[in-house]
C-alpha cells in the first residue's frame, strides 16, 4: 500500500482556501443524464489542471485535492458538467443547487479561518461557512472510530482519498493511497484509513471521492507546474466535479483591506480559552501591544498627491482622476501633522483589548484599583 500524507498548518500567516465555483451553465438542465434531472452546478477538470486555472488567475495555491463524489455517474461519454452529491461552497457563494442535500459527511471552512469536520450544520452556522464540500462517511469523532461499513468496497482495498484535523483543528491532515495497482499498490481499507490517520494524530476525519478521483497535488517550484503524489493506473486522471485548494500568501484574492498592513483594522473573533489544569485559575495577565490601526506615515500621501497634482497640471486627468484626486487632497488634511499616529480607530482597538481582557479574566482584575502599564517613548504607544 503506497500512501501519501500532506500536514498543513492552519496557523500559518497568509494561509487561504479556494475551490471549484459554481460553472457558466449552472442550473442548466445536463442534456446527458437520462436517468435523472440533473443541473451543470460544476464543470470538471483535473486537480492538475485545477492548480494551474488558479494560480493563472493569480491564486498562490501550493496544494490541491479532489473532494465532493458527483452525479451522473458513470459519466456519459462527452459529458463535462455535473452535480456534486450533497452541500458544497466555494468562496461564500452556494455552489449546489439542492441545499437539502446537506449529508452527513462535512468538511467544512469558515470565513474566520478554522475548519471542522461534521454531520449537522444549523442555519445559523451555515451562514458562517466559507467553503463546504461533501464526502462519503465520517470517519472518526473526537478520535473514536465511527464509520458504517455497510458495502462491500468499504472492506476492499482501493484508491482511498481522506482529510482529518489535528492538534485541536490546527492541523489539516489530507491523506491519499493509491490502489487497483498490482505489484505497486492495491489500496486501503476503511481500517487502513482510519490506521493511518490514527498515526498522524488525526482526531475528526471524513473520507472523500477516492477510487479513479483520488488526487493530492502539491506546486513542483523548482519546474513551475502542478505535481501529481499519488499515482493513477495507467496514468489515466480523471477530471472531478470539485477540487479544493490551499494558498499562501501572494493570493491575490483576500480581503482587501488585509493589504493596508499596519493600517488594517484588527479583526477580533471568537476565542476559546485552553482551560487551565484541574485546581488551577488565571492568576496573571500580560499584553504587549505595538499598535493599532494609525495613520499613514512618511510621504505616501504627499507622494501620491504629487503624481496626480502633477497630471491634473497637465490636463491629463480624466473624470475619476480628477475624483480621486479631490478625495486624496482631503486624505492629506487628515493625516496632516499625525504621521505614524494612532488613527481613531487604532485607539478603539487597544480599548477593546483591554475590555476583552477584562471580561474574559475577570479574576485577574477584581479588587485591583491599578493596572501596570509602559510605554516606550513613541506618541502612538503612550496614547
Amino acid at each position: 500500500m503506497k500512501a501519501y500524507v500532506a500536514r498543513i498548518d492552519m496557523t500559518t500567516p497568509g494561509i487561504g482556501f479556494t475551490a471549484t465555483e459554481r460553472s457558466a451553465r449552472w442550473g442548466e438542465r445536463i442534456p446527458e443524464s437520462t436517468n435523472a434531472v440533473l443541473f451543470a452546478e460544476t464543470k470538471r477538470e483535473t486537480t492538475c489542471d485545477f492548480m494551474e486555472r488558479r494560480r493563472a488567475e493569480g491564486r498562490n495555491v501550493e496544494v490541491a485535492f479532489n473532494t465532493t463524489p458527483w452525479k451522473p455517474w458513470p459519466m456519459p461519454k462527452g459529458c463535462e458538467y455535473c452535480g456534486p452529491v450533497g452541500w458544497c461552497v466555494a468562496d461564500g457563494v452556494e455552489v449546489s443547487l439542492h441545499a437539502e442535500e446537506r449529508s452527513e459527511a462535512l468538511f467544512l471552512v469558515y470565513r474566520d479561518g478554522h475548519c471542522a469536520i461534521t454531520s449537522v450544520v444549523s442555519p445559523d452556522d451555515a451562514e458562517k461557512v466559507a467553503f463546504a464540500a461533501n464526502g462519503f462517511d465520517i470517519l472518526m469523532t473526537n478520535g473514536i472510530d465511527v464509520a458504517t461499513i455497510n458495502r462491500p468496497e468499504d472492506e476492499a482495498p482501493r484508491p482511498r482519498m481522506a482529510l482529518g484535523l489535528a492538534d485541536r483543528g490546527r492541523t489539516l491532515v489530507l491523506l491519499a493511497i493509491d490502489g487497483r495497482q498490482p505489484g505497486y499498490s492495491l489500496g486501503g481499507t476503511f481500517a487502513d484509513v482510519r490506521a493511518l490517520l490514527h498515526r498522524e494524530g488525526v482526531a475528526d476525519a471524513v473520507l472523500m471521492d477516492g477510487g479513479g478521483s483520488t488526487s493530492l497535488v502539491v506546486f513542483d517550484r523548482k519546474n513551475g507546474r502542478p505535481y501529481m503524489l499519488n499515482r493513477h493506473p495507467d496514468g489515466r486522471v480523471r477530471a472531478n466535479a470539485t477540487n479544493f485548494g490551499i494558498t499562501f500568501g501572494g493570493d491575490g484574492v483576500c480581503d482587501a483591506e488585509r493589504t493596508a498592513a499596519a493600517y488594517h483594522s484588527y479583526e477580533f473573533h471568537e476565542i476559546e480559552d485552553t482551560p487551565p489544569p484541574e485546581g488551577y485559575r488565571p492568576f496573571y495577565v500580560s499584553h504587549y501591544g505595538r499598535h493599532g490601526s494609525r495613520h499613514l506615515r512618511g510621504t505616501h500621501v504627499a507622494d501620491a498627491l504629487a503624481v496626480l497634482e502633477n497630471a491634473a497640471n497637465d490636463g491629463v486627468l480624466a473624470d475619476e482622476g480628477r475624483k480621486l484626486l479631490s478625495a486624496m487632497r482631503i486624505v492629506g488634511r487628515v493625516h496632516d501633522g499625525m504621521i505614524g499616529q494612532l488613527a481613531e480607530r487604532g485607539a478603539e482597538e487597544h480599548r477593546i483589548l483591554a475590555r476583552r481582557m477584562a471580561a474574559r479574566f475577570p479574576q485577574v482584575f477584581e479588587g485591583r484599583r491599578r493596572v501596570r502599564c509602559r510605554a516606550t517613548v513613541s506618541p502612538r504607544v503612550i496614547i
